[in-house]
């Protein structure tokens, strides 16, 4: 994986997202080992692009995103290109896991998104987001010293 590059990184991404519903689930319990054991965490190997991929993942894994951000985080810089995914459900469900999840989901959003003013996902789709969620999370963000 250190070796690979950028595309070959992606297409792990892309089957590691397969597997989450793969024979259903049967291989989820192998996602976050992989994450923590494997990924590589060189710095030079932290781009963009793998960025974008790793957060779209994150936003997919279902339950395990917590986790799954948790680990992805100190291995994430800003995107810049239009490369999120932010459909809030799946197969019409009302489940996502950033309503779930709104402090993780604004940790994850606080890394790829950092602190320009290009924002890479369109506007009307996070317009979506239950107010609940993003209050819920902001008063979270609030209470921790980091952010005061």
């Amino acid at each position: 994986m250190i070796h690979a590059d950028d595309q070959l990184r992606g297409q792990f991404i892309w089957h590691l997202e397969q597997l989450l519903e793969a024979e259903g689930g049967k291989f989820r319990g192998r996602i976050i080992p992989f994450l923590r054991n494997v990924w590589p965490k060189q710095r030079a190997l932290r781009t963009p692009p793998i960025s974008a991929k790793l957060t779209n993942f994150a936003l997919a894994s279902g339950d395990l995103m917590a986790e799954v951000v948790e680990l992805i985080l100190p291995r994430l810089v800003p995107v810049r290109v239009p490369t999120l995914r932010m459909t809030l459900a799946k197969d019409g469900t009302d489940y996502y896991p950033a309503r779930q999840h709104p402090r993780t989901t604004l940790d994850l959003l606080w890394a790829v998104l950092g602190t320009t003013l290009a924002f890479p996902v369109r506007l009307d789709s996070m317009a979506e987001l239950n107010s609940a969620m993003v209050w819920s999370a902001v008063l979270s963000f609030t209470a921790t010293p980091k952010f005061r």
